[in-house]
């Protein structure tokens, strides 16, 4: 009872836009799947917005984009567990655990589920204001900001969970409906179940401030790219607005034409002077957003590729992405989706130190953290995933960190995203020499008209190391941040038709689907045989099927729908760990492929790397899939 009148006070409001206003252009914005009507909504919502000031468009973008951005700045990649936001919905809305998940199951989503619950005598404090400023200046909210519950899933200690479930309860009360309940709670579950990312609210805002009704120049994409060198929603709102500001006032008629003509001058970027990215540069201290691969489906393809122009080939490393920066105020370590690896910092550091040369000032470092055996090996990823836990694990005595350096971004007070690769390549190999050391540049060789048996040969001897295959850069390129094109393609052991593993596997269990796949199952736990004949599951694949492949297997699967007991009867055995929103009788077969075997802690001692779902095989049955053994 102490825990319902706390979650039931209300926190000061303060003047901002109704968070009501915004629920209802989100719901119109998941009414439609047409990218058209949702840029309408997005740049009608941000006219709106900005009418309350532009601190309540950033607000709003920040919400949409799933982004939260600690005091520091720095992207916090929290996570709130289904299984604590289902505790959370039950007790505030006095249901049992069983009711709760078959709703769940039955709606298709937590927030369908809880929208379904909506009363106004649940939400006593829906009648008062209640404005986005409110929703993000909420305890919740402010405890993620200040590192608190970096992990909501994982929070300990005594009364955690009961304050984590009366900040979100607070949330909950101030709902006027439930189309308030239902988004109230995708915000906080990093927006499930409403189409929008950070790219499209990112063209939305281009579009909203500087090019609203055409891109045939191409300001959304030199916008768009822009952005990428420093991924932060709220200072790029702010470079919108001058950008602008600046267009508006070189066509202002009460000003001097020579005053028009000095104002058109700084606001033609695209044209005559510089382009967006160079005026909104990549900084060390700021995450930029890591340049991309696209793959290659064949070792034709790769020759094919560098017939004309010449490629610099190196080893594609199974680690973690990491980009490092140096400052005045020190060394930060970030992922690869902006979060910042506090735990892996000291080891790094370590790093730095054991490197011979003096380090320059500042610097960016764009490379892969992997774990090495004795003999220069690189092991599974999951050597080194173990590394970025709540606890991490100690390494094997006969192993060690390294971090492989492949990009240099910026050096001593200068960006160097616009140079060639191969002068960031000698710039990085002077300051961090290949060879043995825990941090160093890696070798690469130019690719020139290569023979099919050459790049064949190239890969075989990668992944003898350790490695999934190959990256090929164009020579001449730029570090394109953000960007996925040719410049840089891969080619994995697991793209070749003579590559990667094929494996058979019955589908035991399922994970509700979020977003697009909100009405269907989003991945699926699949198992292998054991000596006993039992199944075990091994990996959950949730790629490679089409929207029609999707539509046949979750009909396939519903009849086979049972308790997570029944299916421990049919021969099942589901480690403690793996919990599934629904729970299958082991029928349906399919084949899989994937990069590797590798260990895993969560399954039977190994998994399958990156899988994906290949076709059905009704001409076996769950008797017939590949066993352990064979693994």
């Amino acid at each position: 009872m102490m825990l319902r009148c706390f979650a039931r006070r209300s926190f000061a409001t303060s003047a901002g836009y109704p968070f009501s206003s915004l629920c209802s252009s989100l719901g119109s914005i998941r009414g439609t799947s047409l990218h058209t009507e949702k840029y309408g909504v997005l740049q009608s919502l941000f006219s709106s917005l900005s009418v309350y000031g532009v601190n309540n468009v950033k607000i709003a973008a920040d919400l949409m984009s799933g982004s939260l951005f600690n005091t520091k700045g720095e992207r916090i990649n929290f996570k709130i567990s289904d299984k604590l936001m289902k505790q959370c919905m039950c007790d505030f809305f006095q249901l049992q655990e069983k009711e709760g998940n078959q709703l769940v199951v039955h709606t298709g989503g937590i927030p369908e589920a809880i929208a379904t619950l909506y009363s106004p005598q649940k939400c006593p404090l829906s009648s008062g204001s209640y404005s986005i400023q409110d929703y993000c200046a909420s305890p919740l909210f402010l405890l993620l900001r200040n590192r608190e519950l970096q992990l909501l899933a994982e929070e300990e200690g005594k009364g955690s969970r009961e304050r984590v479930f009366s900040h979100i309860h607070a949330i909950w009360s101030h709902c006027k409906n439930a189309n308030d309940l239902f988004f109230s709670t995708s915000l906080i579950l990093r927006n499930r179940g409403f189409g929008l990312g950070e790219k499209m609210v990112c063209n939305a805002l281009i579009r909203y401030y500087i090019a609203p009704s055409r891109d045939g120049d191409g300001i959304l994409d030199a916008y768009q790219q822009a952005f990428y060198n420093n991924p932060r929603l709220s200072p790029f709102i702010d470079f919108l607005s001058s950008q602008a500001s600046q267009a508006a006032s070189a066509n202002q008629p009460s000003i001097t034409p020579q005053k028009q003509q000095t104002l058109q001058r700084q606001q033609q970027p695209l044209q005559k002077q510089q382009p967006p990215h160079l005026l909104y540069p990549v900084l060390p201290g700021s995450f930029c957003s890591c340049a991309l691969c696209s793959p290659l489906a064949s070792l034709s393809a790769a020759v094919a590729l560098t017939q004309q122009t010449p490629y610099l080939a190196e080893s594609k490393f199974d680690g973690v992405r990491i980009q490092l920066h140096r400052t005045d105020d020190g060394v930060r370590l970030f992922g690869r989706s902006g979060e910042r690896l506090r735990s892996l910092e000291p080891a790094v550091i370590s790093l730095l130190r054991q490197t011979p040369q003096r380090l320059p000032h500042d610097f960016i470092l764009d490379g892969e953290l992997v774990v090495s055996d004795a003999a220069g090996a690189v092991l599974p990823f999951h050597s080194v995933s173990v590394l970025l836990g709540k606890t991490p694990k100690p390494l094997q005595p006969s192993t060690r960190l390294r971090l492989c350096l492949f990009d240099l971004l910026a050096l001593d007070g200068h960006g160097l995203t616009e140079r060639p690769i191969e002068e960031r390549k000698r710039l990085l190999e002077q300051r961090f020499p290949a060879g043995d050391a825990g941090l160093a540049a890696i070798p690469y060789r130019v690719l020139s008209a290569p023979t099919r048996e050459e790049v064949a040969a190239l890969v075989a001897a990668s992944v003898k190391q350790g490695c999934e295959g190959l990256v090929l850069k164009r020579m001449g390129s730029r570090y394109g941040c953000g960007l996925r094109n040719k410049d840089w393609v891969k080619l994995k052991a697991d793209y070749l038709e003579e590559g990667g593993d094929s494996v058979d596997v019955v589908v035991v269990g399922a994970k509700a689907g979020k977003g697009q796949r909100r009405d269907t199952f989003g991945s699926f736990l699949c198992a292998v045989r054991d000596k006993e004949e039992q199944f075990r599951p091994i990996c959950s694949v949730g790629s490679g099927f089409s929207k029609e492949q999707l539509a046949s297997l979750a009909q396939q699967l519903r009849p086979l729908v049972c308790s997570r007991e029944e299916a421990g009867r049919q021969g099942v055995v589901l480690p403690r760990e793996v919990k599934m929103d629904a729970y299958f009788q082991p029928r349906v077969v399919l084949e899989v492929k994937a990069a590797s075997v590798s260990q895993s802690p969560l399954y039977q001692g190994v998994s399958l790397r990156f899988p994906r779902f290949l076709r059905f095989r009704e001409d076996k049955q769950a008797k017939d899939v590949t066993s352990l053994e064979d693994l």
